[in-house]
């Protein structure tokens, strides 16, 4: 299976279990207000909101995190599908479930007695569970395996392409291309199983631009098509395009270097840098000036700088490492072993003083390592979460887990105010709700 499920749920180990439910619920977004899951236990979870209020009982073993107005849920090691509120729109009875919320008309995928279908937003088969394994379904149609192989089904479930290949993925950006591998090579193909591209390649994937890139490890050379096929160009360096320009290298007597090429195959900047980071933030904003994703991290000597995609220098070579600019133009730069954080001029936003930082761009806020301990600086500079923490992290709905070894786990919400606290006392584990209630 290649679904990959991100769980917000943090456990608090509890003996004894004792909370009231608040009924004072606050009044937000959508998106503020979406509940997420606390575990006291690995066999007792409940939700709660955003402002620590527990919403439910505690009867769930796990609450995946929310996608839309549905999560995935626990009972009796049986999956099922809640609501908001905790009610059960598809009642636990299932050995696996993903929610599958890309199709129009398959709601979840299902494992049931050890096989795999797909069931409607009313909890009945839309698919009927035949299959060994199975994937998200991608413009209408999702890859299923059958006796050993695999092929590809539409919504109706009716066979696409019967099962006959080693592996087969869907494709984002186009509904009829596959990629297919057969007798241990990869090739791209259609739905009258024709090949678009030769099974030559020990791998092979696709770009955000709507190109496909196949790599022959035998030869170190990579191969760029088209969506019809056509070699547009090859080369050797691995990376997938996700725009339309990329970092490549060269390599003479024994020494490599970098430079910038455009799809075509053309260099747009000279290989002269030893080494190029040409990475792109896919949400990044127009600056007015510069595109964050246009200003490309190159090493010149020993120091590293800015330059634009033709070359010229936006931030001269002078840290000991800088990482891409996010959406909201910072730069993670390390100077003298110690991070901080650039804007596109490169002025400093956080002094680089902390042993690393990691920038949240969802929340906008940075996390740092301040002499061992961690903590939460906002991109002014001020304290957030005061470094005291042996461990953070964001659980969703932006809110932050802290905790400290043999001590307490805080949750605090995105103005730094605590809303769950759990703390030991004589040998059990206590939570403190946002209203002062044990």
């Amino acid at each position: 299976m290649l679904t990959i499920h991100i769980n917000q749920r943090f456990f608090i180990s509890i003996i004894c279990l004792a909370f009231a439910i608040h009924s004072n619920l606050i009044s937000a977004s959508p998106e503020t207000a979406t509940p997420f899951s606390v575990c006291f236990n690995d066999k007792e979870c409940a939700l709660a909101d955003p402002s620590g209020n527990i919403l439910t009982n505690a009867h769930f073993e796990e609450i995946e995190s929310f996608k839309g107005e549905y999560a995935v849920a626990i009972q009796n090691n049986l999956y099922g599908v809640i609501d908001r509120n905790g009610r059960w729109k598809i009642k636990p009875a299932y050995d696996y479930l993903s929610l599958e919320l890309e199709s129009n008309s398959i709601f979840v995928l299902a494992k049931f007695k050890n096989k795999y279908g797909y069931l409607d937003n009313n909890g009945s088969w839309a698919i009927k569970p035949s299959f060994v394994a199975t994937r998200a379904f991608e413009n209408g149609y999702a890859a299923v395996m059958q006796d050993g192989y695999w092929g590809i089904i539409n919504e109706k479930g009716k066979w696409v392409i019967k099962p006959s290949f080693v592996e087969l993925q869907t494709v984002e950006f186009h509904s009829q291309r596959y990629l297919a591998k057969k007798d241990n090579l990869w090739g791209v193909i259609d739905q009258s199983e024709k090949w678009i591209v030769n099974p030559e390649f020990d791998s092979i994937g696709q770009s955000k631009l709507g190109h496909f890139r196949g790599w022959d490890k035998s030869k170190d050379i990579t191969k760029l098509f088209d969506i019809n096929g056509k070699e547009i160009f090859l080369n050797r360096n691995r990376d997938f395009y996700n725009r339309d320009f990329s970092c490549e290298s060269i390599t003479t007597n024994g020494v490599k270097s970098f430079g910038l090429m455009d799809i075509k195959g053309q260099w747009l900047v000279k290989p002269q840098f030893q080494d190029a980071g040409c990475y792109q933030d896919e949400t990044s904003k127009d600056t007015g000036t510069h595109n964050y994703s246009d200003l490309i991290p190159v090493k010149l000597d020993t120091k590293w700088g800015m330059i634009d995609r033709v070359g010229n220098w936006v931030i001269k070579p002078q840290y000991d490492h800088s990482f891409h600019f996010s959406r909201y133009g910072f730069a993670e730069i390390c100077l003298n072993d110690l991070w901080g954080l650039i804007d596109t001029q490169g002025k400093w936003i956080i002094e680089p003083k902390y042993r690393n930082v990691s920038y949240d761009q969802e929340n906008q806020h940075v996390i740092v390592n301040l002499e061992g301990k961690r903590g939460v600086i906002k991109t002014d500079g001020s304290w957030l979460i005061p470094a005291q923490f042996n461990n953070i992290e964001t659980v969703g709905n932006h809110l932050i887990k802290a905790g400290i070894l043999d001590g307490p786990t805080i949750i605090f919400n995105e103005s730094g105010k605590t809303i769950i606290k759990t703390y030991r006392d004589c040998g059990r584990t206590k939570t403190i709700k946002a209203d002062g209630t044990i």
